[in-house]
């Protein structure tokens, strides 16, 4: 079995011929059309803040999910910057908008990808000018770090493309400046389930630093000898899977036992805030 890591740069730049060569690339973010325009929430400056759990799946509590942000560990108080001015979309506490913790959402006009939703979880307070609708400048006071709905004081932060759902969710690392230097070790297998004839395998990955968190794509090759006799894919950018809903609409005149129309269709959820059905008599 052999495993290769993509960043976003190598990626963009690499043939087909390349990428399937063998071969350990520590991931990169992806390319911009120009320079990063935010700041990291702690700092507030372009030197990254330490994180803890990064973008993508995970082991939590025995369990796997996926991780929709980067988890920035700090003392309760902590200061939380604005990444990037922008608007208010919403501010409250748990239990609102949402979220199951105190938070902010910014949205923000990136300059490649339009609309982005800055969201900021588990904060200790809220400063009073963020207030839903007040704008906000880049490196203004959001509020400071807690544990509200967690279990330690760190900062959530996710970056959502074109929608506030979840579904929008892309890797901070995308947008926010950091230094691309090789971070994580070569892959060792950690654990192989057995179900039938299907195998799982997990691999362990060794990081240096908690300054990069930006694993990005996994490619495993499934050999028998020399043969590939399958390739699995992971994009963490494009795991999370479409919602899509069926639907019946019928009408009825009166007290009438059988429709005079009836029709049906899917909705794909996740790629719009609203999706109006039209539905002619």
């Amino acid at each position: 079995m052999i495993l290769r890591q993509y960043g976003r740069d190598e990626l963009d730049g690499a043939s087909h011929a390349e990428m399937t060569e063998p071969s350990i690339l520590e991931v990169s973010r992806e390319k911009r059309k120009m320079p990063p325009n935010y700041v990291w929430p702690l700092s507030n400056t372009t030197t990254p803040d330490e994180m803890n759990t990064s973008f993508g799946a995970r082991i939590d509590e025995d369990c796997w999910d996926f991780h929709d942000g980067i988890d920035l560990p700090a003392s309760i108080g902590t200061v939380i910057h604005a990444m990037r001015g922008g608007k208010v979309h919403h501010a409250g506490p748990g239990g609102s908008g949402g979220f199951s913790s105190r938070h902010v959402v910014v949205s923000v006009d990136d300059p490649v990808d339009g609309l982005v939703y800055n969201v900021y979880l588990h904060l200790a307070s809220i400063d009073a000018a963020i207030v839903t609708g007040n704008n906000v400048t880049q490196g203004q006071l959001i509020g400071t770090v807690g544990d509200d709905d967690a279990t330690y004081p760190h900062l959530h932060m996710e970056f959502r493309k074109g929608t506030v759902k979840q579904i929008g969710s892309v890797h901070p690392l995308s947008y926010l400046p950091y230094a691309d230097t090789p971070n994580l070790s070569a892959p060792v297998s950690d654990r192989f389930n057995r179900l039938d004839a299907f195998m799982a395998a997990r691999l362990l990955f060794g990081a240096h630093s908690k300054l990069e968190g930006d694993l990005k794509r996994v490619e495993v090759d499934l050999r028998h000898g020399t043969r590939v006799l399958a390739t699995r894919v992971v994009d963490f950018d494009d795991c999370l899977p479409d919602v899509i809903a069926h639907y019946t609409l019928s009408v009825f005149i009166d007290n009438a036992p059988t429709p005079i129309k009836t029709e049906t269709g899917t909705l794909n959820l996740s790629k719009a805030e609203t999706t109006p059905i039209t539905f002619t008599i």
